[in-house]
C-alpha cells in the first residue's frame, strides 16, 4: 500500500473511531442523566468502568486522581447529583469522607451550585445554606459526612471539610454524638484539635447529657481538657443525665490525676458537686480506690471529707469496705489529716455505722489502729449497739459499693 493511501486509511480509521466515542458518550449521557434523575449511584459506579476505557482504553483508571477525574466529569453533566442519596440517605460526599478518599472530597465539596436550576435534573432543591449542602446533609443516622471522617480518623478529609464552611457547628447525630465528641471519645487528639482550633462554634454534645469534657476527662487528655477549658469553661459544671456525673467525678472514677488537677485548678468548686446518689468526687475517688485523686482533691479541698452522700457516709465509710489496698489508704488519710479523726469515730451512717465501725468489720482488730490516740473504741453503732471491740471480733464481709460509668 502506498505511504499515503496508508496516511488516508489510518485518517479514516480514527475519524470513525471518533465518531463511535462522540456517540457513545452521549449515549452514556444519556444514562448518566438517567441514573442522576432515579438518584442510583451504584449504577454509576458501573458506568465508571466504560467511560474511562473509552477514554483511554491502554491504562486502568483506578487511581485517586482519575476516580476525582471521573467523579468531576459525572457532575460536571448532572450538578445535582452531589445531593442524590442512597437508600441509607448517604451522598457520595458522606462515603468518600468514610474511605478517606481526600481528593473526591475536595471534589465534591467544591461543586458549584448550577447556574441554570431549570435545567438541573433535581429540580425544586435549592441549594442554600450549610444545611442544605453536601457538608450538612445527614444520612439515617442523622451523620454528616464529618461525622463519617472522624469516626475513621481521616485528618485530611477532616481539614476540608471543615474550612469548607468554618461557622457551620456541626450538630450531634441520632446517638447524640458531634463530630467533636466522636474525636474525643476515640482519643483522636489531633482531630479534636482541628475542629477546636477551625470551627468558629463546634457543638460538643454527647449522648446522655455528656460533653466532650466529659469524653477527655475519661482519657485523661490533657491537651483537649485545657482547649475545652479554655473555650467553654462552663461545661466543667455540666452533669450527665443518668447519674448527675461532672467531668470530675468520671476523672475520679479512672483514677485520672492530669484532668483532675486541670479541673480542681480551674475550680475548686466542683470537688463539691454531688451526684443523683449524693456522691462527691471524693466519694467516687474512695470507691474506685483511685488513690492519686483522692489525695489530690483532700488536698486542694480538705473539708470535701465531710461531704457525706444519700445514705449518710463519707468517703472513710467506703474505703475499708474495699479491701486491703483501701485500708492503706485510710491510714494514709488518718495519718496526714489528724482533724478527720472525728470523722471517722463520730460520723454514722443511715445504719448507724462509723467508718471506725466499717474499719473493724472490714479488717477485724488492729491493734496498732484501735491504741492510736484518736480511736474512740467505745462508740456503738446504733442497730446492734455493737462498740468498736465487739465488732472486730466479729469480722465479716462488706457489701462493696462499687460504681459504673454506664
Amino acid at each position: 500500500m502506498e505511504p499515503s493511501s496508508s496516511f488516508e486509511a489510518n485518517a479514516a480509521s480514527n475519524h470513525n473511531r471518533a465518531e463511535r466515542t462522540d456517540q457513545a458518550i452521549t449515549a452514556m449521557d444519556a444514562i448518566l442523566y438517567k441514573a442522576a434523575a432515579e438518584g442510583n449511584i451504584d449504577l454509576l459506579f458501573k458506568i465508571r468502568s466504560s467511560i474511562f476505557g473509552l477514554q483511554d482504553s491502554d491504562e486502568k483508571r483506578t487511581d485517586p486522581a482519575s476516580a476525582a477525574e471521573f467523579v468531576r466529569y459525572v457532575l460536571e453533566k448532572c450538578p445535582s447529583l452531589s445531593l442524590k442519596a442512597n437508600e441509607e440517605e448517604e451522598t457520595a460526599l458522606h462515603i468518600a469522607a468514610r474511605y478517606g478518599h481526600v481528593s473526591i472530597v475536595e471534589v465534591l465539596i467544591n461543586q458549584e451550585k448550577s447556574q441554570n436550576q431549570d435545567d438541573d435534573l433535581e429540580s425544586g432543591v435549592v441549594v442554600g445554606d450549610a444545611k442544605e449542602m453536601p457538608i450538612g446533609r445527614v444520612n439515617k443516622k442523622n451523620d454528616t459526612a464529618l461525622h463519617e471522617a472522624v469516626r475513621s480518623n481521616h485528618i485530611e478529609v477532616v481539614k476540608l471539610l471543615i474550612k469548607k464552611d468554618p461557622d457551620f457547628s456541626y450538630g450531634a447525630n441520632a446517638a447524640g454524638e458531634t463530630p467533636l465528641y466522636l474525636a474525643t471519645e476515640r482519643n483522636f487528639s489531633d482531630l479534636a484539635s482541628e475542629i477546636l482550633e477551625t470551627l468558629k462554634s463546634p457543638a460538643y454534645d454527647g449522648p446522655h447529657g455528656r460533653t466532650v469534657l466529659h469524653a477527655a476527662a475519661f482519657y485523661d487528655n490533657e491537651e483537649i481538657t485545657k482547649n475545652i477549658l479554655k473555650r467553654y469553661g462552663a461545661l466543667s459544671k455540666q452533669a450527665d443525665h443518668k447519674k448527675g456525673w461532672t467531668p470530675l467525678q468520671v476523672a475520679a472514677y479512672m483514677n485520672n490525676i492530669k484532668t483532675t488537677q486541670l479541673l480542681l485548678e480551674h475550680d475548686r468548686e466542683l470537688a463539691y458537686i454531688k451526684d443523683v446518689d449524693g456522691r462527691s468526687a471524693l466519694h467516687i475517688a474512695a470507691q474506685r480506690n483511685s488513690k492519686r485523686v483522692g489525695e489530690e482533691i483532700v488536698s486542694m479541698c480538705p473539708d470535701c471529707c465531710e461531704l457525706v452522700d444519700q445514705t449518710n457516709r463519707n468517703e472513710l465509710h467506703d474505703l475499708p469496705a474495699q479491701g486491703h489496698l483501701r485500708k492503706k489508704t485510710v491510714e494514709m488519710i488518718l495519718k496526714n489529716l489528724s482533724s478527720l479523726w472525728s470523722l471517722f469515730n463520730d460520723q454514722k451512717d443511715a445504719d448507724g455505722n462509723t467508718p471506725l465501725h466499717i474499719h473493724c468489720k472490714a479488717f477485724g482488730y488492729d491493734q496498732g489502729r484501735m491504741n492510736s490516740p484518736g480511736v474512740d473504741k467505745r462508740v456503738s453503732n446504733e442497730n446492734s449497739q455493737l462498740d468498736t471491740n465487739q465488732i472486730a471480733s466479729t469480722r465479716e464481709n462488706l457489701p462493696t459499693h462499687e460504681v459504673s460509668y454506664t
